[in-house]
């Protein structure tokens, strides 16, 4: 099984920097389950996504509190060989410039291994599970055919587990259900 893996809200703490690069508060977990408390408490869209049109913005983000921990469990369940990242750029050509440095720094062993595009759904099979922090996200790529798991975060619908999102992590992994290869689909489709 293959699994894709999210950067912003998973591994990298995108709350904290825009925060940080707009000077107001984490409106978590006051706002908990509310995805665009930050962008609201900014004013406008526009306004929100000022600070991250350099490559600086998106490479000087710190690591997750928990990013060792998620990567830990994610590569003992799937193996370094079968995770590629997979994230949504902004509408800034220099956030891929940036994203790609923070992997390089952060992630060395995955610094090959990465997507980028905004429809995560298109990369969706019966043999791939998403693991994200945006709801939207998990429920196009399960539509699509894909398995899925939601990192419980103070910003997603499972905010109430997000004391503990490893844990959580480690059960949804065990949980998947087994998913067939393509061969074991192929052998199944030509027998019928």
């Amino acid at each position: 099984m293959q699994c894709l893996l999210d950067m912003d809200g998973v591994l990298v703490d995108f709350v904290s920097g825009i925060c940080a690069a707009h000077q107001v508060a984490s409106p978590y977990p006051a706002n908990n389950g509310d995805y665009v408390a930050i962008e609201r408490i900014v004013g406008s869209a526009t306004k929100f996504w000022a600070p991250a049109n350099t490559a600086e913005f998106w490479d000087e983000l710190e690591p997750m509190p928990d990013f060792k921990e998620i990567l830990a469990a994610v590569e003992g369940a799937f193996g370094r060989e079968n995770i590629c990242i997979l994230s949504s750029p902004s509408l800034s050509e220099l956030c891929i410039v940036g994203k790609l440095r923070w992997i390089a720094r952060h992630m060395p062993d995955y610094k090959r291994r990465f997507l980028f595009g905004p429809c995560k759904e298109f990369c969706a099979a019966v043999d791939r599970v998403l693991i994200d922090d945006a709801d939207t996200n998990v429920k196009r790529f399960g539509a699509a055919g894909g398995q899925t798991i939601l990192l419980p975060r103070p910003w997603n619908s499972d905010h109430l587990l997000s004391l503990h999102p490893v844990q959580v992590l480690r059960h949804r992994i065990g949980a998947l259900r087994p998913a067939m290869t393509l061969s074991e689909h192929i052998k199944t489709e030509s027998n019928n």
